[in-house]
């Protein structure tokens, strides 16, 4: 017994510290049901839906959103809806029958076969469709992703918070890599999509990866250089990664951006402490 406890702990352990650098994918895509994110990473597959579409006779945005955690079988994708939270829309808890989902990737195309959302959407709002994938160089590719980042964005740190850190890096880590970074520099958008890379970046370091943490945060702090907790969280992951002057800079960065917005006395016990 006890072995086999050890074996699936060093199982758990490979994963956890491994999952930061496994290639991730991300697809969007639209019908006239709604808009789908579909992010693949190590052979799982997490869908993120969202009713609404533009045509008149469409469900409007906000009807309904579901969630669900799919993986390859038979040329198919196959899976079951998940519980999720978020300001957006929440299922915190699902019933214990499992409630499954089937679709079919074809090309540029996604064929929502069956889905179990009763209950959960409004009878008109059921996602079986057809979507189409949606072009990076369509117009309206960039609403839709910041759409769904928004609820992607909340799932991962209520996730983090149900102390997930595995579950918050997966759901995050696709759109995280895909975001165009210039977008950080957008006057109404900007400050939560730094938000978001800022916290993706605090889960890798907290999952024992400061590495991929830094080159995040470096990009970040080179876009928002007033971002205070940025600089705090660069210098941490500096300081896991045991390279401890490029840490103690940034530590008297942030003590010095505190300061001058009078809020020197908030600034951590171990700042002070890593600065001596």
């Amino acid at each position: 017994m006890k072995m086999t406890i050890k074996k699936v702990s060093a199982l758990l352990l490979f994963l956890f510290v491994n999952l930061p650098f496994a290639q991730a994918s991300l697809g969007l895509y639209e019908s006239k049901m709604g808009t789908i994110g579909l992010s693949a990473l190590e052979g799982k597959y997490i869908l993120i839906a969202i009713a609404g579409g533009q045509p008149t006779e469409a469900a409007t945005a906000g009807n309904c959103v579901i969630a669900a955690r799919l993986v390859e079988k038979n040329n198919k994708l196959i899976g079951v809806l998940i519980p999720f939270e978020s300001s957006y829309f929440s299922h915190e808890q699902l019933s214990s029958e499992e409630r499954s989902i089937v679709l079919e990737m074809k090309d540029n195309t996604i064929v929502l076969e069956d889905v179990d959302t009763l209950g959960i959407c409004g009878l008109e709002v059921n996602f079986i469709d057809v979507y189409h994938k949606i072009s990076k160089d369509s117009g309206n590719y960039k609403d839709n992703y910041l759409e769904l980042l928004s609820l992607v964005h909340d799932i991962s740190m209520s996730k983090y918070r149900e102390k997930d850190l595995i579950g918050a890096i997966e759901t995050a880590k696709p759109y995280a890599e895909d975001l165009p970074l210039e977008w950080l520099n957008e006057p109404r958008q900007g400050e939560k999509l730094s938000e978001f890379i800022n916290n993706y970046a605090f889960f890798l370091q907290r999952a024992g990866q400061p590495e991929a943490a830094i080159k995040l945060l470096k990009k970040l702090v080179g876009l928002k250089p007033n971002r205070t907790v940025a600089w705090l969280n660069l210098a941490d992951a500096y300081w896991d990664a045991k390279q401890f002057t490029s840490a103690r800079d940034c530590y008297a960065k942030y003590k010095r951006i505190m300061e001058e917005v009078n809020r020197g006395n908030a600034v951590p016990v171990r700042v002070h402490e890593r600065l001596q």
